[in-house]
């Protein structure tokens, strides 16, 4: 007689994975599968295989169209915000019912999801500011640091969802044998390098979508003693509390993991300046590059008005260097904002991409410029503050 070698298979409809068999897909490579149950699955619906579904970019089970649904199911997880290295991120996982999440990211992109800081849902994760497990019908945002070393480029991801609150691993099932209902979904992602934004008002060009002023970080290019990454300019409103005058980038933890300010490379801008007064500061250069920096003078919420660039490709040394310039007599009193941009090519704009360096946006406060009269000694000298459009002949200078 004579017997034919059969493969394991499921006595129920089952879900699978389908990232390479690397990272554990096949029931021959302990492949994680959730026992398919009416209602519990993430997206809008769950499908059947008869084994797991390796492909190289994992789409094999949401084209496949499975055994008991169409193409298409894997859809219960939006990677709606970039993954930068040492940038906290955030992504939205849709569920049909309440249940548990555990979810991993090969962050090194070693082929697996078993080292540290992988795991970014469920027991023992790293979550921002907590680890998420328990999750509800419907969206849910799940918030994770990605690691300074984390490796750019593609990637994969796997996230399992059941209604038992038991602690599930990449691979397998339950602890003891138990098949958990749900659904498991993997994807393939990529990890993007990391990017620097500004945080002045979007009106100044700071948010991605207005082409906001923005660096790709690269080791050891930077201003003061450290630069982070944001997925986007942080959502800061226009400032008008002239007792405000402190740049407050990324100190929301949302979008920075050091809970601190990284804009800490131009000294002597937040403070008060006059009117019609050289303005000198001291910036801090990691390394040599090159400085570009404007000064919204008239308060008209852009850096593109004659007279705004302050500093135009200035050569850096890594260190303090001076840098100085003249406050126009008919500057608009009140809070104004600075954009201080370093590279190493320089001749920047103040809006758009730049492929290395910095920027920071600062806060300063415009005091009115002061005119003297200067008849002799004898005669009392009075004096004016310096109001725009309101001068005598064509043209009015401030005096110290």
């Amino acid at each position: 007689m004579l017997f034919e070698t059969c493969e394991p298979r499921l006595p129920f409809a089952s879900d699978f994975g389908d990232a390479p068999d690397v990272y554990g897909t096949l029931l021959a490579s302990n492949g994680p599968h959730h026992l398919i149950t009416p209602g519990v699955f993430l997206g809008a619906n769950v499908d059947a295989e008869l084994d797991g579904q390796p492909s190289a970019d994992a789409t094999g089970d949401n084209t496949n169209g499975g055994t008991t649904s169409p193409p298409g199911d894997e859809q219960g997880v939006d990677f709606d915000q970039p993954l930068q290295p040492g940038g906290v991120t955030s992504l939205e996982v849709s569920a049909n019912v309440s249940g548990y999440l555990s979810a991993w990211i090969d962050f090194n992109a070693d082929g697996d999801f078993a080292d540290a800081g992988e795991k970014i849902a469920g027991p023992g994760a790293l979550g921002f500011p907590i680890a998420v497990h328990a999750i509800g019908a419907g969206p849910n945002r799940i918030s994770f640091l990605v690691p300074p070393d984390a490796v750019v480029g593609n990637t994969f991801a796997r996230f399992r969802f059941t209604t038992d609150s038991g602690d599930l691993t990449p691979t397998g099932v339950l602890l003891g044998g138990v098949e958990p209902d749900g659904e498991v979904e993997d994807y393939q992602i990529t990890i993007e390098p990391p990017v620097d934004f500004g945080d002045a008002p979007d009106s100044y060009g700071s948010k991605l979508a207005s082409d906001g002023a923005r660096h790709t970080i690269v080791s050891g290019l930077f201003l003061g003693t450290y630069v982070d990454p944001e997925p986007d300019a942080p959502p800061r409103p226009d400032l008008t509390d002239p007792t405000n005058t402190i740049d407050e980038d990324d100190e929301d933890e949302e979008w920075d993991q050091f809970g601190t300010n990284d804009d800490d490379g131009v000294f002597g801008v937040n403070c008060t300046v006059t009117a019609g007064e050289v303005c000198e500061l001291a910036v801090e250069a990691s390394a040599a590059g090159q400085l570009d920096a404007w000064f919204d003078f008239n308060g008209d919420g852009d850096f593109t008005d004659a007279g705004e660039k302050i500093v135009d490709n200035q050569s850096l040394v890594a260190g303090l260097n001076p840098v100085a310039f003249v406050i126009p007599a008919i500057a608009n009193p009140g809070i104004s904002y600075a954009r201080f941009r370093f590279s190493s090519a320089g001749n920047l704009g103040p809006t758009g991409p730049a492929a290395d360096g910095e920027v920071e946006d600062y806060i300063a406060l415009i005091s009115p410029g002061v005119d003297y009269g200067d008849a002799p000694a004898p005669y009392p000298t009075t004096s004016h503050d310096i109001v725009p459009g309101f001068y005598l002949g064509s043209r009015i200078d401030a005096e110290a």
